[in-house]
């Protein structure tokens, strides 16, 4: 069916125009989907960012000083920074390790010596970065906040330089 269209100056398929809004209909829910999907789903590809929570971040400011201090580390030259988490499943050992390769870390499993309920599993996350107070900081509040989403325990840090 052709109809006068005002807009166009010509005769127009009524018809091609509904399939049109039709289309763009279906592309505007689909971008939608998507972006809910992906904020959703944030913390599957990034380490989790909460450094608005002063409860972890701000216990452990101290020793990170004292650590510091302790190692005889350059803050200002790049050393070999490993992470410790503990988490309690190789599904929990694999969901963070995803995550922390996808970040940059390279990651070693200490996997149980038995296959029992109760054993733990240790990842070590390691990545060069310079050792400031500021970055042991940032980054015990982000494996804090990983090892807490994995129903784990994030231990601590250690460097060589």
């Amino acid at each position: 069916m052709k109809s006068k269209n005002p807009r166009l100056g010509e005769a127009t398929d009524v018809s091609a125009l509904k399939v049109l809004g039709i289309v763009v209909s279906a592309g505007a829910v689909a971008i939608v989907a998507i972006v809910v999907f992906a904020v959703s789903h944030r913390h599957i590809g990034s380490l989790p960012d909460y450094r608005g929570c002063g409860n972890v971040a701000t216990q452990n400011d101290a020793t990170d000083r004292k650590q510091l201090s302790e190692s005889g580390l350059n803050p200002t030259k790049p050393a070999h920074i490993t992470h410790l988490l503990c988490v309690p499943a190789s599904k929990y050992s694999e969901m963070a390790s995803t995550v922390l390769i996808r970040n940059g870390y390279t990651v070693e499993i200490d996997k149980p010596s038995t296959a029992s309920e109760d054993q733990t599993w240790l990842i070590y996350a390691t990545r060069i970065e310079v050792p400031t107070v500021d970055y042991l900081h940032d980054s015990r509040v982000r494996f804090t906040n990983l090892a807490t989403m994995c129903h784990g325990e994030y231990a601590g840090w250690s460097a060589l330089d």
